[in-house]
């Protein structure tokens, strides 16, 4: 019974330094996070991403399928809406269908890697699942 007695001042001590510490603190310095974020133009980002979903760019197991004309247009689309990035990155092509922008950057500590996922009709006899998620980075 003392024993309790003594845990529970020392833990009311401890929880009445901690509070009045708390209500005492001040910080050494304002902070405040000042970010100038470019104009975003939200009609615009709606209306690229409704025409990018319109391409046809469905994978197949079986290549003969597959339409390239969807994926040629595809990769025109994103060249003439954001030229920006057309004149800033080297453009390659990854096997038949796939994209790869490259922009060199000022740092090599952070790199960064971004892919698109797409679904690809398989055999569902094979597999059991009729679409496979598979990435392109």
């Amino acid at each position: 019974m003392e024993y309790l007695i003594y845990i529970l001042v020392v833990g009311v001590i401890v929880l009445t330094i901690l509070l009045l510490r708390t209500t005492w603190f001040k910080a050494s310095q304002d902070y405040k996070e000042t970010i100038n974020l470019p104009d975003f133009d939200t009609k615009r980002a709606v209306e690229t991403l409704q025409n990018l979903i319109r391409f046809k760019t469905v994978s197949y197991e079986d290549k003969s399928l597959e339409d390239r004309q969807a994926f040629l247009d595809f990769a025109l689309y994103l060249k003439q809406r954001f030229p920006k990035i057309n004149t800033q990155a080297t453009f390659d092509k990854i096997g038949e269908t796939g994209l790869l922008f490259h922009i060199e950057g000022k740092s090599t500590k952070q790199p960064i890697a971004v892919s698109r996922q797409y679904p690809m009709r398989i055999n569902p006899l094979k597999t059991g699942r009729p679409f496979l998620i598979s990435r392109c980075i």
